[in-house]
């Protein structure tokens, strides 16, 4: 991903208004508050400016992704997940938590009237669990024929 952000004096500010210099680092910015109402009600802090925060904390969020350290969930806790049967069909199972193994990395924790607690990786999404009926049914299906 593209850096949206980038750091100068102590904030992060928007990577498009900077020039950089020769070793990527900004080297002059327009600020935000040349752009934002914080100076048209002669409040120039821009700590306390809507847009500086909003920046911040998307450099924050970068730093961790480009860290390896930001993870996306492709579900949320208490959604209902499809999860492939070994002897055919599909079991409606409810996501209870996440977890981590060095053996299969990230993990959804699914519980079903059909099983116990089990931890299905990440990358199972799409190939054995599925986040709508439709789409378990629709894979069931092309495996049967």
């Amino acid at each position: 991903m593209e850096r949206l952000t980038i750091e100068y004096c102590g904030e992060y500010v928007p990577k498009e208004l900077c020039s950089i210099d020769r070793f990527g680092g900004a080297d002059d910015c327009d600020l935000c508050c040349e752009y934002c109402k914080a100076t048209e009600e002669g409040n120039e802090d821009c700590r306390e400016c809507a847009i500086s925060k909003c920046f911040n904390k998307l450099g924050t969020y970068e730093d961790l992704d480009e860290q390896g350290r930001l993870i996306q969930t492709p579900c949320e806790v208490g959604d209902t997940v499809y999860v492939k049967m070994q002897f055919g069909g599909y079991a409606e199972a409810e996501v209870r938590d996440y977890s981590y193994f060095l053996s299969c990395g990230f993990c959804v924790v699914v519980t079903s009237d059909k099983f116990n607690k089990q931890h299905i990786p990440f990358t199972e999404f799409g190939k054995t669990v599925f986040l709508t009926r439709e789409s378990a049914e629709a894979v069931l299906e092309e495996m049967s024929e």
